[in-house]
């Protein structure tokens, strides 16, 4: 319940514990793991050569996060799947991939999986969603999801579901809440969230581009840009 606070030492223990061949750790847990391997003892650390794959989604995974777990998970494959409780996965990217697609606007999170349809609805100049979902590179807005995989419906929620849902050519979607674009070689990218678009005479600014620039600062560790 608190992802922050463990430790390598007890990732190495559950590891053994179970045999475990996957890791699957948000990345704040993958930053404590990091800052706390100085407290592997040597057995240890051979128990964590054993998974084969690591895989950390729930908010955006720093590059350099990846360098440095790989440096105490060493034989894992290093993924970041793109999904949401409602529809899991929607899109994957691995750790040579994010270093091809470099830095830009948000956060690359590869190409939809097989069976899982994305579309762009478009911001408007009040950054809110409107128009026809498009597929266009370069184009900003909500990303819309389907899939035989996705969520049936909202148990008891009914204005959370007629709100999340997004109808188009008779065809029905998810509205995400992520806001995001593709790029020209049809990758997705997440650029935060739709409630925390901020608005200005220029049009809308999405929050992760400026999130990063911020985290680059020295000494500053962690940022959040929240637009009203």
């Amino acid at each position: 319940s608190k992802p922050s606070t463990l430790t390598a030492t007890a990732l190495a223990d559950a590891v053994a514990a179970s045999r475990a061949t996957l890791v699957f750790g948000s990345p704040a847990a993958l930053a404590n793991i990091i800052s706390t391997a100085d407290r592997l003892s040597e057995r240890q650390r051979q128990v964590l050569t054993k998974p084969r794959l690591l895989l950390s989604t729930g908010a955006p995974v720093p590059l350099e996060t990846l360098y440095s777990i790989r440096t105490i998970i060493p034989n894992a494959i290093a993924h970041t799947p793109y999904g949401m409780t409602e529809m899991l996965p929607v899109a994957d990217i691995d750790i040579k991939d994010l270093e091809h697609a470099g830095a830009k606007n948000g956060i690359c999170v590869g190409y939809p999986v097989p069976e899982v349809s994305v579309t762009i609805q478009p911001l408007n100049v009040q950054g809110e969603p409107s128009g026809e979902p498009v597929i266009t590179p370069g184009v900003t807005g909500e990303i819309c999801i389907s899939s035989n995989h996705g969520k049936r419906e909202y148990d008891k929620l009914y204005f959370t579901e007629q709100a999340s849902r997004i109808i188009s050519d008779n065809h029905v979607g998810h509205r995400s809440g992520d806001v995001g674009h593709f790029d020209e070689k049809g990758r997705l990218w997440v650029e935060g969230r739709l409630a925390h678009v901020i608005t200005t005479p220029a049009g809308p600014v999405t929050p992760y581009a400026l999130e990063t620039a911020v985290k680059k600062i020295p000494y500053i560790k962690e940022a959040a840009v929240v637009g009203v």
